[in-house]
């Protein structure tokens, strides 16, 4: 539809209970028109607001090279294996249990579900993990989840994990780790508290990583990129919804995040700013919205 160039948005309105009462619908609601004798010119990527439009005309929708490029998960980074199974046979049962107490009764498991390490996992197989950090803490994945909407560290042994891509994961990296949910959409949304992850340490899928780094400090460098008005404000262009799934990222330039980098990391949040929307030649009135719409993150 975005590629169709006999379409085009003739409304949108950010709060859906403006056009359909008594309705909380993420996202918004678009009135679209299609005319098969005219041509519009295509979408490509809807932005509503104006100013935003503005900003993202200085930058490129690359899936591949931009920071998109460095996000891993959507799915967990680690599933279960057949040790596990063997370990813990009784945990297909109490899936399905888990599963038939809030969907009515199911037969089985769908294919090779067993081995999905899910948000609900904590909750649902308690026995499989530690709740303290064992002394051979080597021999675990620290994992990061959820519990009643609490953030949580468990561990289990390695031995029973396997990386989901053996070829492509940063288990054994620095990375950071961000909710996949956040927020409405709105413009420019802090990102709940985003955290640096070390080698051995993973999440359950509430959560995506960006970063596959070697130092601590690569990371810790992204954070502060991830905290940017300029990085929240590009985020904006495509998380329209709740979800910061990979895609989402896919305007926000990739940055050297080592000490060699042309940006500063030592400096603070606010100075990073000023910095990259001057090196990505943004107006006197871009720079003026991105300071004045966007909230500062700690």
């Amino acid at each position: 539809m975005l590629s169709n160039t006999h379409l085009r948005v003739v409304r949108y309105e950010e709060d859906g209970s403006k056009i359909f009462e008594n309705t909380d619908i993420k996202g918004g609601i678009a009135i679209i028109e299609y005319n098969k004798d005219a041509n519009y010119g295509a979408i490509r990527s809807f932005v509503p607001n104006n100013s935003l439009q503005s900003i993202a005309s200085h930058f490129d929708n690359d899936f591949k090279t931009n920071l998109s490029s460095i996000i891993y998960g959507g799915r967990s980074d680690l599933k279960f294996n057949k040790l596990f199974l063997e370990a813990y046979p009784e945990s297909i049962n109490d899936r399905i249990a888990a599963i038939e107490a809030t969907h009515g009764v199911i037969s089985a498991l769908s294919p090779n579900e067993e081995y999905e390490l899910k948000s609900s996992t904590f909750e649902v197989l308690p026995y499989a993990f530690e709740d303290i950090e064992p002394s051979n803490s080597k021999n675990y994945y620290k994992i990061l989840g959820l519990i009643n909407g609490n953030r949580i560290y468990k561990w289990i042994k390695k031995e029973y994990m396997t990386p989901r891509y053996p070829k492509k994961n940063n288990i054994n990296k620095y990375k950071v780790a961000v909710p996949e949910a956040n927020g409405a959409g709105k413009l420019g949304e802090v990102l709940s508290s985003p955290i640096v992850l070390g080698p051995g340490e993973s999440t359950t899928p509430t959560f995506i990583s960006l970063g596959c780094f070697d130092t601590k400090t690569e990371a810790k460098n992204l954070l502060k990129y991830i905290k940017t008005k300029f990085l929240r404000t590009l985020l904006s262009i495509l998380k329209n919804t709740q979800h910061t799934s990979a895609p989402r990222w896919a305007y926000i330039p990739l940055q050297d995040f080592t000490e060699g980098s042309d940006v500063d990391w030592s400096k603070s949040i606010e100075e990073i700013d000023e910095y990259l929307m001057e090196k990505y030649g943004l107006s006197k009135e871009e720079k003026e919205f991105i300071r004045s719409m966007i909230k500062p993150m700690e």
